[in-house]
């Protein structure tokens, strides 16, 4: 479907869009970086078997102290098995915390340089423009809608994708971390999507 990355930035059509400085459409790979951690974060929450809030989950493993993140898994994850254990050292080596960079890099992702890169409108249709605007109630069907048009990259355009290693050697240790980097992002662009209005497409 339809992708559209910086959404919420201000730009002259009132919707933001992020385009490169060279005029292509991009996706920030600080974005992807953060889809391929959220993506992570989901995989160990599903593999506890105890009731713990994601949010805290993700809050936990962006602790910089390793005391107190030592503390505090014991404390939200007296259970853990070996497994999460692993698998949040993982985490927090290849995204890093709040005080260190993580292990893996994420690239912007660009459009395939072998076809052009099309671009279509889409449409957000608020069907009750006094109701959100100025919040008179109620919303009610007499109003007005105030089409409000915004720019996509259309269907079908196809992108590149790149995850990078911050150290200048590669162990066997490494490449296996870095195999779980590029599967979480494969991930987060499949089941979660990138840019904004995913719950549409």
């Amino acid at each position: 479907w339809r992708l559209i990355a910086g959404f919420g930035r201000k730009g002259p059509l009132e919707v933001g869009f992020t385009f490169h400085r060279y005029g292509f459409p991009y996706l920030p790979g600080s974005s992807l970086k953060g889809l391929a951690r959220t993506a992570a974060v989901v995989e160990l929450w599903n593999a506890g078997s105890q009731a713990v809030e994601l949010n805290d989950l993700d809050e936990l493993l962006a602790e910089p102290d390793a005391q107190k993140y030592n503390d505090q898994f014991a404390t939200l994850l007296p259970k853990a098995s070996q497994t999460e254990i692993d698998l949040a050292a993982q985490i927090r080596a290849i995204f890093g915390t709040q005080d260190d960079a993580g292990l893996a890099v994420f690239l912007d992702a660009i459009p395939h340089s072998g076809q052009p890169v099309r671009l279509e409108l889409d449409i957000l249709n608020p069907h009750y423009p006094d109701y959100y605007r100025e919040g008179k109630p109620p919303p009610t069907n007499w109003q007005n809608p105030i089409p409000v048009y915004f720019l996509t990259v259309a269907a079908g355009v196809r992108f590149w994708f790149g995850v990078g290693w911050r150290l200048p050697t590669l162990t066997a240790a490494d490449e296996k971390l870095l195999e779980k980097a590029e599967k979480w992002l494969q991930f987060g662009l499949q089941e979660l999507g990138a840019g904004g209005k995913t719950s549409s497409g």
